[in-house]
């Protein structure tokens, strides 16, 4: 398949790709340089805010604010106002952490995890956050805390620990917001990569994209195979999220840090944002209730 560049944007770490379908708008941050890079397609215009420290993810509510994951902890971003009023401090007393991918539920409470600025082994954790800012920790002793996702009737929930190479499913009860029945669905071949972000599609097939693999890849979470994998040129293959007025237009990020000259070199459109029809769509990205 064809895999098209939108933006060469050289992003030090470019991650957290999502598609607002209220505002017909795609986002996506650079983590290491602390910024929120927003795209009109309808303009072909891209706007870039500041937000002054390592992002993690920006979940837009549809109204111009982001919820997003800090160093110091969860907050909600306006651009407008360039303002950042936080909601929760956890982990803030633990300075070498950030928070990496985040994602909301069908109810919209925020899953996120976070991880270690150096990438310490299980020095990270899982948590959830409801409408009233409370906040549960669900999972301990993460290393890379990366890609979610839900089935498509919410009853299982997918995770990606990065450096485990496995794709983990827990039973998911969303009323009563918890995960239960940990097993690995997906062991994957570190010839592709290691996996990182997620995201569905409308046949329940999960796209994961492969850090140091040049490739996004559909994955069968029943049987645990390979369906489809797309070559894209660029070292560090981080995430993907479906987009478009239809939801049929893959969105994958991708980053610089990390490679060595050579290998940049090699791929200089690392850091790049690209897309590609893949024949297959997408569901719309859920918000934060707050």
């Amino acid at each position: 398949m064809e895999v098209k560049l939108l933006a060469d944007k050289k992003l030090i770490l470019g991650e957290g790709p999502v598609w607002d379908g209220r505002t017909r708008q795609f986002h996506c941050v650079d983590i290491k340089a602390g910024e929120l890079h927003c795209f009109l397609p309808g303009l072909d215009k891209w706007t870039k805010h500041s937000i002054g420290q390592q992002v993690g993810f920006a979940i837009p509510n549809g109204v111009g604010q982001f919820l997003v994951g800090l160093q110091q902890g969860i907050a909600v971003f306006d651009p407008l106002l360039n303002s950042t009023t936080f909601l929760s401090n956890i982990e803030s007393e633990l300075i070498g952490n950030r928070f990496n991918d985040g994602k909301c539920d069908a109810n919209g409470r925020l899953w996120a995890g976070t991880m270690n600025l150096e990438a310490k082994p299980k020095a990270g954790n899982f948590y959830s956050m409801d409408e009233n800012h409370r906040v549960h920790k669900r999972l301990s002793n993460i290393s890379i805390s990366n890609g979610l996702e839900w089935s498509l009737d919410n009853s299982t929930f997918y995770y990606i620990d990065t450096p485990t190479y496995k794709v983990t499913a827990f039973d998911f009860d969303l009323e009563a917001s918890t995960i239960t029945n940990q097993r690995a669905v997906i062991d994957v071949d570190p010839s592709i990569g290691l996996p990182d972000g997620m995201t569905i599609d409308s046949e329940g097939m999960l796209w994961i994209a492969h850090w140091d693999g040049n490739c996004v890849c559909r994955w069968n979470p029943e049987t645990g195979n390979v369906l489809q994998k797309i070559y894209v040129p660029a070292a560090g293959v981080s995430s993907c999220c479906f987009g478009g007025e239809e939801l049929d237009v893959l969105f994958i990020t991708t980053a610089k840090v990390g490679f060595d000259a050579n290998l940049l070199n090699k791929y200089p459109l690392s850091g790049g944002i690209f897309t590609v029809k893949p024949g297959v769509s997408g569901l719309p990205a859920n918000t934060f209730k707050y």
